[in-house]
């Protein structure tokens, strides 16, 4: 299964509950979610050169990810020009002034050009630093929402799919406002699993949980069951294919009407 997404929709995994008598290894559908998140935004348009990963851990400050814009870096460096060459004409009317008092009818326009050549150089400056992104808080990465591929062949030689984190989309091209990841506290998280009747019926709070998400098969999240109740299937439909909330290792599997849904607080 590689389904990824997060924060209320649905994720593939493979949990280790235990259950009783033994531990029991379930492939299921999870909804990751986390009690309080941020998104991270695009706030310029770029070709992306560097993302984090869905389950890399950041401290507020770390890069999460760096675009490539050569209109904003030459728009920059012809406004750090500018500025420069504009200071240095100050600097020569006010050595001038000392000789020649007629030069000061000059200093008050040319000081007026300064300030809007330090305003223009000033957001040039952001918007080149904006390039870079960094993370406002400490915390987990989660995926943000996918995005379907285009269906123009020249729009798919630059444009992303997906997730914009998915290795694949390096080099392609985001607009600003592009959601690009979110981090969430990963100390505050919470799992709902679907689970048949026949494995749910096991599963009593306060077990523990092993959780391996097809988006980080490397990494687990560990945590204990708070809840188990019983959930309609066909009020959940919009969210996931209900074929993936099947256990992989139940074969008389009960009617999906009667499934439970497990909640689990990932510590």
């Amino acid at each position: 299964m590689s389904r990824l997404m997060f924060s209320g929709l649905a994720v593939a995994g493979i949990l280790t509950l235990v259950l009783y008598p033994l531990p029991a290894r379930v492939s299921a559908v999870a909804t990751i979610t986390p009690k309080t998140s941020q998104s991270v935004f695009a706030a310029v348009a770029g070709f992306v050169e560097f993302t984090v990963k869905p389950g890399d851990r950041v401290n507020e400050g770390d890069l999460v990810a760096r675009l490539r814009n050569p209109a904003i870096e030459l728009a920059f460096v012809s406004a750090q020009g500018k500025l420069t060459n504009h200071q240095a004409l100050i600097a020569a009317l006010r050595s001038a002034e000392l000789s020649d008092p007629s030069v000061s009818e000059r200093l008050p326009a040319a000081l007026a050009t300064l300030e809007d050549l330090q305003t223009q150089f000033e957001i040039h400056r952001l918007r080149r630093e904006a390039l870079e992104i960094r993370a406002a808080r400490a915390g987990m990465v989660l995926a943000s929402e996918k995005k379907a591929a285009s269906g123009n062949a020249e729009e798919m030689l630059s444009d992303w799919s997906d997730l914009p984190t998915d290795p694949k989309n390096r080099g392609c091209f985001v607009t600003s406002g592009t959601e690009l990841c979110r981090i969430a506290d990963e100390h505050e998280i919470e799992a709902e699993l679907i689970l048949p009747q026949s494995v749910a019926t096991r599963v009593a709070t306060e077990a523990k949980v092993k959780l391996a998400l097809s988006a980080m098969p490397q990494q687990y999240l560990y945590g204990e069951v708070i809840d188990v109740s019983r959930r309609n299937m066909s009020s959940r439909e919009s969210d996931i294919d209900t074929t993936e909330a099947r256990s992989a290792i139940v074969a008389d599997t009960t009617s999906q009407d009667v499934s439970y849904l497990v909640r689990v607080s990932i510590a």
